[in-house]
């Protein structure tokens, strides 16, 4: 048995040193480098998760199997940690700002999303600009000022 990442390639004699291996990335392999046991470490970008899940979807669909409204529909950002959606944030190029907390990271994300396909987002009505006592536009709510 051996353990292997990349390139290297270490012998395993004793169950610790499988699992020092196991928690340090690398793969445990048999002697004819058959994958025995994958290690727990490995990642893989969100964007390929949600490319392959996306084929999946169209598959399922093709086949007439699954419900389209069922869970594979549900966004896949939902059920994600704090550190997972900070990292899809980071491989997108969005700023999640100071939020700290699984629905603020959330909302940001939607923001950008929603800013990159033309939609902000926002459904309130649209704030006016109203003079001030200088003649200066200030942001108001669509009332009139008091001088």
């Amino acid at each position: 048995m051996y353990a292997k990442r990349l390139n290297k390639v270490y012998p395993v004699n004793t169950p610790q040193e499988k699992k020092d291996y196991l928690s340090r990335g690398f793969d445990i392999v048999d002697n004819e480098g058959n994958v025995i046991v994958h290690s727990p470490q490995k990642t893989v970008p969100f964007s390929e998760y949600a490319r392959v899940l996306k084929e999946n979807q169209e598959l399922k669909a093709q086949l007439g199997l699954g419900d389209p409204d069922g869970p594979d529909e549900r966004d896949p950002l939902e059920g994600m940690s704090t550190d997972d959606l900070k990292k899809y944030a980071a491989d997108n190029g969005i700023d999640v700002g100071s939020a700290t907390t699984q629905k603020g990271i959330l909302k940001k994300i939607r923001e950008a999303e929603a800013a990159d396909s033309g939609d902000d987002g926002d459904d309130e009505a649209p704030k006016t600009l109203n003079p001030g006592n200088d003649g200066s536009p200030k942001m108001g709510s669509g009332s009139p000022v008091q001088a």
